[in-house]
């Protein structure tokens, strides 16, 4: 199943991962979980995520094998899915249950994005200031703090759009977000008509 997975042929690595589990040999409970985790991931990737769901729910509760990992994409699994609420809650646990998880600033983006699909636009800014504020050398962060101006460009809160488009230009000079952030300032500058800006 490992051969088939690294070579990226999932429908195998399925197959073989199945049958690892049915055949009685499975008593390693580390393995077990590992197994469980890798054909969560092939599911994931073959986006039959009911079935990813199932197995990464499997490696949860045994406990055994990278929980974190397992939660973490469970929630992009429930994204796929269209199930917001869900990703948030389970984000949430991940956050809550792993607060030291490598995965902690893509969770509390993904949880933010997950907000503003499902309106909740307030609750998005508080978890983008809290991933800036935990993390603030992540590559999350940098998006984080854009799309809060954009957040807020969108609502027509145009000084706090300028704040955050500037604390972009500021703090992250010479990346990709900080030229959106610049181009994203002379908009609202333009919308506002204060074009001496």
């Amino acid at each position: 199943g490992y051969t088939y997975f690294n070579r990226k042929e999932y429908p195998e690595a399925i197959t073989y991962f199945n049958k690892y589990l049915e055949s009685g040999q499975a008593t390693d409970p580390r393995l077990v979980a590992d197994t469980y985790l890798r054909l969560g991931d092939a599911y994931f990737i073959s986006k039959q995520y009911d079935k990813a769901i199932a197995n990464y729910d499997k490696v949860i509760i045994s406990k055994e094998a990278a929980t974190d990992y397992a939660l973490y994409h469970k929630a992009l699994s429930e994204g796929a899915r269209g199930e917001f609420s869900r990703k948030i809650e389970v984000l949430k646990v991940l956050i809550n249950n792993y607060p030291k998880s490598i995965y902690n600033d893509d969770a509390y983006y993904e949880t933010a994005l997950a907000y503003i699909l499902i309106n909740q636009e307030n609750q998005a800014l508080t978890y983008f200031d809290k991933l800036v504020q935990l993390y603030p050398t992540s590559a999350k962060s940098i998006q984080a703090s854009l799309r809060k101006g954009f957040i807020y460009f969108n609502r027509n809160e145009y000084s706090q759009a300028i704040q955050s488009f500037k604390t972009v230009i500021e703090k992250y000079p010479g990346t990709q977000e900080a030229q959106e952030a610049l181009a994203a300032l002379k908009n609202i500058y333009l919308e506002t008509g204060d074009v001496d800006q």
